[in-house]
């Protein structure tokens, strides 16, 4: 028999048992979408370095040119890859909806403050802030201000809380409402269990 010495070991298999992760299927509009207007813009933008900036013998001019073909290769790369690597985690207690940092960065719903769960069309909405057809922060006409994290045009999840909105995604919207909802009953018997 193997003594107590006070180490806890926590293995990926006890993990997986405690969270639900679902990657949204990627529709190929968008990506396509975010690859051709990546394209574009680098052909676009090393035309006017090449034909325009360069000829004029301005390195001052060819610099920020080159710099700023970099810098939207890295926005559009960025996009690109939080498109594919977008994911919601349920834990016992929170949805991690994980993104990146372009359209917002990871935003953690608390269950024990969702008030509501609905299959839902993705509306057509106003982007404040964040990635056209990918997510961020928006303005709905039907539902007021939501977060946004999608990466297909099908059915998802709005998801309303005691301090905000959420329209995700997920791969089997359903089965993952069905998967929160039992969650969340488990917390509420846990909370209403007398002690």
């Amino acid at each position: 028999m193997r003594e107590f010495t006070g180490e806890v070991f926590i293995t990926n298999e006890f993990i997986s048992q405690l969270m639900i992760v679902n990657k949204p299927r990627v529709s190929p509009a968008i990506a396509r979408l975010y690859y051709g207007l990546t394209a574009f813009l680098g052909v676009f933008l090393t035309f006017i370095l090449v034909f325009v900036v360069y000829p004029e013998g301005s390195t001052f001019g060819t610099v920020v040119m080159g710099l700023t073909i970099v810098l939207v290769g890295f926005i559009f790369s960025n996009l690109i890859s939080s498109l594919h690597n977008t994911q919601y985690i349920l834990s016992d207690m929170d949805i991690l909806i994980k993104t990146t940092f372009i359209i917002g960065g990871p935003k953690r719903v608390y269950l024990n403050e969702i008030m509501s769960i609905e299959a839902t069309r993705i509306p057509w909405g106003i982007r404040l802030f964040g990635a056209s057809l990918h997510g961020g922060y928006y303005y709905f006409p039907e539902i007021g201000y939501a977060n946004v994290a999608m990466t297909n045009f099908s059915d998802g999840l709005l998801i309303t809380t005691t301090r905000s909105r959420y329209i995700i995604t997920p791969r089997d919207p359903l089965n993952f409402k069905e998967q929160i909802e039992d969650r969340m009953n488990k917390i509420q018997g846990v909370i209403s269990k007398p002690v």
